[in-house]
């Protein structure tokens, strides 16, 4: 072979150098990163098959599908709680019962402890999700509460049936947070409102599910047990999802955040672009922990968001939803509905899911205003009706006290569930990224101490000043939540990084 021949062989068959892009950060260092997710350069892209528009979007779909239903899973198991204890009450607060029975004072217990454990737990997962990440998190909350579930069937005595709900709400506390984070980092901004409207659709099965089999008759014990299997399922679905592409690029790993924005988006859309942004916005600044994400939170750019934010979800929490599903047959026998207690039950727990799909379809069309002021003015109008009915059934007027509590708590039903999904999403996005972790921990510790405070003075509440006052009391912080709600900016189709742009000027 002559030198020419040699030297043009070589030429062919060179291995091919990967183009890479590198990205200055803040301190002057350089962040590489692949053309493609495989590594491959574009002219090696060019050689493969090319896929349609269509194909690209319909792998996309699926990949935020899937996503989503394994983030339902998990959300349906951390709210089997809220329903289990609405269910069950009756039946531990039987006099004749021949299992465990509640003094009036440990029902209160029992149907707040969860709550708090909620609250204090948020202190854990804040530093785990910042540490570990969102998915780490999520697998130890559900083993944790797998845990739970089995000493709560299994326990002889009361005291340790109070201490396993104040450590079953620590164990979805490790998980609520992380699925909101989680699902906010992964998904697009097209599909983020939808998404997240169906993880709280799912969020409705799960209260839906203990109501609707402790109205067939089964024993507390018996539906712990039931309850308590069900997290083996999702914990296949989320150890093979990957972590978070924000989280991992906040821990330097840029290769495992490719490799998993390639999973969300798809190995042929060539994400590039995203990542790029993804890498410039994180390491703008040096990385920082829990205390410098606090610090971040009570800059003047940022301190009016995180106020109205944490205000309105102290209100929110105020605002009936977490009293009225942890006392609901209580609520149902007193206000005297007109139908069967339990059937109300039941019909109350379907429209919490039918009101799931309006946000699902309207959340990314409308926006997040209309439906706050839409869904919170409703059910202010729903918590009037009631008080006033009750009000005029113990002052002996009865005409309307069989019509006008059934429609105004069913009509309540729906409208919890049109206005959670837009709140479940508006704590993503409006939290810069830099401080997420530790923003939504706190959004999540005022709406748990407010849920704690009104589902453990709910009960002396009504003694005092009677169910209409509460009812009031209910119906003007849905108003309270509304007027700050109408304060905060529209998020409908913008990136998270133009949201924080936004905020912080």
């Amino acid at each position: 072979m002559t030198e020419k021949a040699t030297k043009h062989h070589h030429q062919h068959h060179t291995t091919p150098q990967h183009s890479m892009t590198e990205i200055p950060t803040k301190h002057h260092h350089h962040i590489t990163i692949p053309d493609t997710p495989d590594g491959h350069t574009r002219q090696e892209m060019n050689g493969r098959p090319r896929l349609s528009v269509f194909t690209i979007r319909q792998l996309t779909i699926t990949t935020h599908v899937l996503v989503a239903l394994v983030m339902g899973q998990v959300k349906l198991i951390s709210q089997t709680s809220f329903g289990y204890t609405g269910i069950t009450l009756p039946q531990l607060t039987q006099p004749n019962s021949q299992d465990l029975i509640l003094t009036p004072q440990e029902a209160t217990y029992f149907g707040s402890l969860r709550m708090l454990g909620w609250m204090l737990g948020g202190l854990v997962s804040g530093p785990l999700m910042v540490r570990l990440g969102q998915r780490t998190t999520l697998l130890l909350g559900m083993f944790l509460t797998i845990a739970t579930w089995l000493t709560l069937a299994l326990t002889p005595v009361t005291w340790l049936l109070l201490c396993t709900m104040f450590i079953h709400g620590i164990a979805t506390t490790l998980t609520v947070p992380s699925i909101s984070t989680y699902t906010t980092e992964v998904t697009h901004e097209k599909y983020r409102g939808a998404t997240s409207s169906f993880i709280t659709l799912v969020n409705c099965l799960g209260v839906l599910l203990p109501t609707f089999i402790g109205a067939l008759g089964i024993g507390w014990r018996h539906l712990a047990i039931i309850l308590g299997s069900l997290p083996l399922f999702s914990l296949t679905g989320v150890f093979f999802l990957p972590d978070s592409p924000r989280w991992l690029v906040s821990r330097g790993r840029i290769s495992d955040a490719q490799k998993a924005l390639s999973f969300f988006r798809g190995s042929h859309l060539n994400p590039e672009a995203e990542l790029e942004a993804i890498v410039a916005q994180i390491h703008s600044e040096e990385k920082i922990g829990v205390l410098q994400q606090v610090r971040l939170l009570m800059k003047p750019e940022t301190r009016r968001i995180v106020c109205s934010m944490s205000l309105m979800f102290l209100f929110f929490g105020c605002c009936g939803i977490a009293t009225i599903q942890a006392y609901l047959m209580p609520i149902l026998f007193e206000i005297e509905v007109g139908f069967d207690p339990y059937v109300t039950a039941v019909i109350y727990s379907c429209m919490r899911i039918a009101g799931n799909f309006v946000p699902i379809f309207l959340l990314d069309w409308l926006g997040r205003k209309p439906l706050v002021v839409f869904s919170l003015l409703v059910s202010s109008m729903c918590f009037a009706s009631l008080g006033i009915s009750e009000y005029l059934s113990k002052s002996g007027i009865s005409s309307v006290s069989t019509w006008l509590p059934f429609c105004s708590f069913i009509v309540l039903g729906f409208m919890f569930s049109v206005m959670v999904p837009v709140f479940a999403t508006l704590e993503g996005e409006m939290i810069p990224a830099k401080s997420r972790a530790v923003g939504v921990l706190l959004l999540h510790t005022c709406v748990s101490l407010a849920n704690f405070l009104s589902i453990w003075l709910y009960p002396g509440a009504v003694r005092v000043v009677g169910q209409p006052a509460v009812f009031g009391f209910f119906s003007a912080c849905c108003l309270a939540v509304l007027f700050i709600g109408l304060t905060l900016p529209e998020t409908k189709g913008r990136a998270l990084e133009q949201i924080a742009a936004s905020n912080t000027t």
